[in-house]
């Protein structure tokens, strides 16, 4: 879906961090027939730490987050710069819609000012729906906690980083039985104190 996109003018880097499938003969597969494609081998350090590598070598102005098993809709690319410049956000985001053993529309709000408040109690954008400017992503960079992107959304708020969300959904993200029951208490708990030291701020 990344390679589909109507806007054709980026760079795909792609994070390997160990899987235990057929992951890496596939990436070998398509880079062999797209050069677009950068394969970066993520060293096992982690969610964050690939998130912060491929930050590093992003080279365009702008960069969107994207995880293996979802799908991006054919317009993200193009309808998100469109949506940043208009509305003079620094980092934005969109609606998502589950599938696979779950279907549900999410919305998340829209406006700075909503996002602002509704990060008082929760994560106010879609991780893997996340589009903004290279130097800000590159200027934050991840913390190695298990709330990663709830408390790099936070970091930015409190500087005044204009984030916001379009009221329209550009990515499916499957859901599987495995994510239904997995247990979730390390990453609420984080959010709780992120969120604590937030309102102190």
């Amino acid at each position: 879906s990344i390679l589909n996109q109507t806007y054709k003018d980026f760079e795909f880097l792609i994070i390997y961090d160990d899987s235990t499938d057929n992951t890496l003969s596939i990436i070998q597969e398509f880079q062999e027939q797209d050069e677009r494609i950068v394969f970066i081998n993520g060293d096992k350090e982690g969610i964050s730490g690939a998130f912060n590598k491929g930050i590093k070598k992003a080279k365009g102005r702008y960069i969107a987050r994207m995880d293996a098993d979802d799908v991006s809709d054919k317009d993200r690319f193009s309808l998100q710069i469109d949506y940043l410049k208009s509305n003079n956000l620094d980092i934005c985001g969109s609606a998502i819609s589950l599938f696979g053993s779950k279907e549900k529309l999410i919305m998340y709000p829209e406006s700075v000012a909503d996002v602002r408040f509704f990060s008082i109690f929760g994560s106010p954008v879609a991780h893997p729906t996340v589009f903004g400017y290279a130097h800000i992503l590159k200027k934050y960079t991840y913390n190695n906690v298990a709330a990663e992107d709830y408390d790099l959304w936070l970091r930015m708020l409190i500087d005044g980083i204009n984030i916001g969300n379009m009221p329209i959904s550009l990515l499916n993200y499957r859901v599987h039985d495995n994510q239904l029951t997995l247990d979730k208490s390390e990453i609420i708990n984080s959010s709780i104190s992120i969120s604590k030291r937030y309102i102190k701020s």
